[in-house]
């Protein structure tokens, strides 16, 4: 006969025994769960990043189409400004996909202005006379290949001493984020977190590291033309006037553009002798961003349409980034030719385009040539080279924004205040 209250004690270390075991079982469908909702996240990614190229191939396609037709692009208002509509491809009622065009021929060339120039520069975006010697000299100490410090400037000397020490780059400026590290540049084009401010997007309107010299004058900015040159407020309105259209409202639907430089002139009168002015787009930036729902894949191209410009900055699918020119493997775009496609999903990183999971050589969905053109394997095997030159491919990360998975999101819930 068992002691007395030896049978609550069986049943009660029984039902501690069944609460530990439930409690295990609930963690581990837990983390089962949390795995597989980060599984889809990636496939999500992974899903809308095919998209958004699949989006740049048929702009680049549509782009081509209206440089074969009218022999040069000038402006969207030649009818290029919406791609995916022009071509009438759906990518999905719940895909939504915006496309940005920037015309970096409308700019400045950042890293050829000189002292003059800059200081020009600075004035027009209301940089205060005492700092604007600052800025400028110690953009060009940055940008310049020696170590010596100009008056009010700053080299790698200087730099040491900072809080975070680094060097001066000493060659052209790659991205205008690079002007976080530059003197001066900390103060007044970013906030106190780091983040651009209104100025820094003034300055990024006007300036470019692609640029070369030449403005279209269908693009740029009364204010970039005014630093450019010696042009006449009226020549700035008459340039405004007749691109808005017979309303005078610009983005109306009846809104020009300048052809040829004939048709410049016979606006402006007379082109002024120290700007070098033309009416074609010859480097341009395109974003693609698709999103559906809350989830949001980005991802830029520069390309060049005269071969002018050089490759400054080219980003990997993997986060990995290399400067120069020159064709270049594991996802990146090479100059003179089309876009390598994405890895497949689950393809390991640096992979080449097309590769599967586990496989040693590319499928049948794409390789890269060594000149840059895409082909797809099959007995009509034939390039996809596009008129352009590739200057940069990025996957714009920090916009590329999906939605946590949901026990992240309880997490995050549980911790805010």
């Amino acid at each position: 006969m068992a002691p007395p209250g030896s049978r609550g004690s069986i049943l009660l270390l029984i039902l501690m025994m069944i609460v530990v075991m439930g409690y295990v079982l609930t963690q581990f469908i837990e983390k089962g769960l949390s795995e597989i909702a980060g599984e889809g996240y990636y496939v999500e990614r992974d899903r809308l990043r095919i998209k958004a190229y699949g989006a740049l191939e048929i702009t680049l396609a549509v782009l081509a189409d209206f440089i074969e037709i009218e022999q040069s692009l000038q402006s969207p208002a030649q009818g290029w400004a919406d791609p995916i509509g022009y071509a009438g491809v759906d990518l999905g009622d719940r895909i939504d996909v915006r496309i940005t065009f920037t015309d970096e021929s409308a700019k400045l060339p950042l890293n050829t202005l000189d002292e003059s120039s800059l200081f020009l520069l600075f004035d027009e975006i209301g940089i205060p006379p005492e700092d604007n010697l600052l800025l400028t000299n110690s953009l060009l100490d940055w940008i310049d290949e020696d170590d010596e410090t100009r008056i009010d400037g700053a080299e790698s000397d200087e730099y040491g001493f900072r809080e975070i020490p680094h060097r001066a780059a000493n060659r052209p400026m790659r991205n205008l984020e690079e002007l976080s590290v530059v003197e001066g540049f900390d103060i007044y084009f970013f906030d106190e977190d780091g983040r651009p401010n209104a100025i820094f997007d003034t300055f990024a309107e006007m300036v470019s590291p692609y640029g070369t010299g030449r403005l279209n004058a269908n693009t740029a900015g009364a204010m970039t033309l005014r630093v450019a040159g010696s042009m006449s407020d009226p020549q700035l309105d008459a340039i405004e006037g007749y691109l808005a259209g017979a309303d005078r409202i610009p983005g109306n639907g009846d809104d020009r553009y300048f052809a040829s430089t004939e048709e410049l002139l016979d606006v402006i009168v007379e082109m002024p002798p120290d700007i070098s002015l033309g009416v074609d787009v010859s480097i341009l930036a395109i974003e693609v961003q698709v999103s559906e729902g809350n989830s949001v894949f980005a991802i830029k191209a520069v390309i060049s349409l005269d071969g002018s410009g050089q490759p400054v900055f080219q980003t990997s699918s993997g986060g990995g980034s290399s400067s120069g020119g020159g064709s270049s493997s594991g996802g990146q775009p090479s100059p003179g030719g089309a876009p390598p496609p994405p890895p497949p999903p689950g393809a390991p990183p640096g992979a080449p385009p097309g590769q599967s999971p586990g496989s040693g050589s590319p499928s049948g969905s794409g390789s890269t040539s060594g000149s840059g053109a895409t082909s797809f394997s099959g007995s009509t095997s034939q390039p996809v080279g596009y008129p352009f030159v590739f200057l940069e491919l990025t996957e714009d990360v920090p916009n590329n924004q999906m939605p946590p998975p949901a026990s992240q999101q309880e997490e995050e819930n549980d911790t805010t205040i």
